[in-house]
């Protein structure tokens, strides 16, 4: 039905537990590029998917799609290999991680190459340090340098974005209503309280939009509960519980709780479509 549809339009925790050598090396026999609850997963290949269709004229016009269960389908199916892509990305570099911290528990030393690609992701995930040699600075990156569960990314980027539909979305490829502060970084909202000066960012494309949001989740001190809990799933060796993590996004707006709350509605109401 989805295909048809679609060729049819042609568009917290206290992190108590301790990294062992032994926990790692679970981790990584599990790191097929999921989050153990399938975060990322192979994408999609058929030629006939939205997101090939208009990966090369821009973001579809999910507003020309009546609204319901069919928009709903088709911002999900366009989303979600989007998604997947930059998780992958985000394992990618764990998965180098845990073979640097393996190779400090057994008293190897890196060379400088990979000391040198260890330090890159480190600062990718604002973390500036000249070396990494004890648990602790291990622990610290790992717990930031990991994959945003695919269903609490999809109803978030529905929620910002009204289903694709939003101003913001449609001129400035931003789906998860981030702000920036610098004069002329974006785009003013119209109802913007006075004397405030944030205005919402710009994304060149949907795939940088995305990426902007999973580093700032991995990396803003607001979600450190967000990550706590996350890395506890992790240390457990369990799949990642999105309506648990979701607790951890309290200050992703200004209604807290309540914010957290229509998540977690969302998550249930599209359950079938996740």
């Amino acid at each position: 039905m989805i295909k048809k549809i679609i060729s049819s339009l042609v568009v917290v925790f206290i992190l108590s537990s301790n990294i062992s050598c032994k926990k790692i090396q679970s981790e990584t026999e599990n790191e097929t590029g999921n989050i153990v609850d399938s975060t990322v997963t192979e994408s999609n290949n058929d030629n006939n998917t939205i997101a090939e269709k208009k990966s090369k004229t821009g973001f579809p016009d999910f507003s020309a799609i009546e609204a319901g269960q069919q928009r709903k389908e088709m911002f999900f199916s366009y989303l979600k290999p989007l998604l997947e892509k930059e998780n992958a990305k985000i394992l990618y570099d764990r998965r180098f991680v845990i073979r640097c911290y393996a190779l400090c528990e057994k008293g190897s030393e890196l060379d400088s190459k990979s000391n040198n690609r260890l330090k890159s992701i480190a600062q990718k995930y604002k973390i500036n340090k000249d070396s990494f040699t004890t648990e602790d600075d291990y622990k610290e990156l790992l717990l930031r340098v990991d994959a945003i569960p695919i269903q609490l990314a999809l109803v978030q980027a529905a929620n910002e974005s009204a289903w694709g539909t939003s101003y913001f979305a449609k001129e400035g490829n931003n789906i998860f209503g981030q702000w920036c502060f610098k004069k002329g970084c974006g785009l003013v909202p119209r109802n913007r309280p006075e004397g405030e000066t944030y205005e919402v960012a710009v994304y060149e494309s949907i795939p940088e939009s995305i990426a902007a949001y999973m580093n700032n989740l991995n990396t803003n001190r607001a979600y450190s509960y967000f990550r706590n809990l996350r890395y506890q799933f992790r240390q457990e060796n369990k799949p990642v519980d999105p309506n648990k993590v979701a607790l951890g996004l309290q200050k992703y707006s200004g209604i807290g709780m309540e914010y957290v709350d229509i998540l977690r509605m969302m998550l249930k109401n599209n359950k079938n479509l996740l």
